[in-house]
């Protein structure tokens, strides 16, 4: 999922159901002088991550509902989400910067969208299954 993301430096990116924190850390050691974004529901999980990548001053780790809280953010160039929806959330797409990449789980595939002013652009890979995306 990350490869798909087409990572760069210099972007902010986001993870909603940032769990333990692993991919924030990998996204960290990739993406140099970027800010990272984690949304997780999970008390438990949020504090772990947060005292395991309290070395990582450019992550910040949100707890509540992903589709809640990214109203509280600005836009983003990346957006990953670690769980699985029936559809993509309108939400996602409204926070995602022009050219900018979401890659989400949709019921068994992940999707790859890019934001284009044009429209978006989509790509399918089967054969996935995550756990859902709480909705509320």
């Amino acid at each position: 999922m990350l490869s798909l993301l087409d990572l760069k430096n210099n972007i902010n990116i986001l993870e909603i159901g940032s769990g333990s924190g692993y991919a924030l850390a990998l996204i960290a050691n990739m993406c140099k002088n970027s800010e990272i974004y984690g949304i997780e529901k999970v008390h438990e999980l949020v504090e772990q991550s947060r005292k395991k990548l309290k070395n990582y001053k450019n992550i910040k780790i949100t707890e509540g509902n992903g589709l809640h809280e990214i109203r509280k953010f600005e836009n983003f160039d990346r957006i990953l989400v670690s769980a699985s929806a029936d559809k993509i959330p309108d939400e996602l797409i409204e926070r995602l910067e022009y050219n900018g990449i979401l890659v989400i789980p949709i019921n068994n595939d992940i999707i790859k969208l890019k934001k284009t002013k044009k429209g978006n652009k989509i790509e399918r890979y089967e054969g996935f299954v995550f756990v859902p995306l709480v909705k509320e």
